[in-house]
Formats: structure tokens, sequence, C-alpha cells
């Protein structure tokens, strides 16, 4: 834009000076590339990280879940002894009974 206002004059120096404040408006802090290693190499550390600790999270969860499972079956698997005790038991005091009345 201030090269087409400025057809015609001497704009070089107005140019350069418009550049020069653009950039500095802009102006990133000056990085070694060591700086810039370390960071990255500490992003993917990080990101690592997490991704070990995802991996952990799902292990224990599926660890919790066929421990649930287990215990139910179990549960289900005491539960059906009782039943069956205590129906042998009837079945057997039963016919003591029909013994005793007879």
């Amino acid at each position: 834009e201030l090269a087409q206002e400025r057809v015609g004059e001497v704009m070089m120096l107005e140019i350069v000076q418009h550049v020069q404040a653009f950039l500095h408006k802009h102006e990133r802090p000056p990085v070694s590339l060591y700086e810039e290693m370390v960071k990255r190499r500490c992003k993917e550390a990080e990101e690592e990280r997490k991704k070990k600790q995802k991996e952990i999270e799902i292990r224990l969860e599926q660890e919790q879940r066929q421990i649930e499972e287990e215990l139910k079956r179990r549960n289900d698997e005491l539960l059906q002894s009782v039943n069956s005790l205590e129906d042998s038991e009837n079945d057997s005091s039963g016919s003591e009974d029909d013994k005793i009345f007879s």
C-alpha cells in the first residue's frame, strides 16, 4: 500500500522504515538451535509420557473388568452350589418326614 501511495516520489527510506517497524513488531525472540532441540525433546518426552500413561490406564481398566467378571462368575458358582445344597437338604428332609408320618 505504501509503495502505491508514494509512486513517483523518493520512497526507499519510507519503505525501509515501514519494513523495519513491521519486523520489529512481529519479531520473535532469537532462539538457538540447541534451545529448539531441547524444547522439541521435552515436547516429545511429554507426549511419550502421556502415551504410556494412557496405555497403563487402559491396561488397568481391562484388568479391573477381568477381576469383576471373575468375581461375578465365582459368586454365581457359589450361589448355585448353595442352592443345590438347599435343594438336596429339602429332598432328604422331605423323605424323612414321609417316613415319620407313615
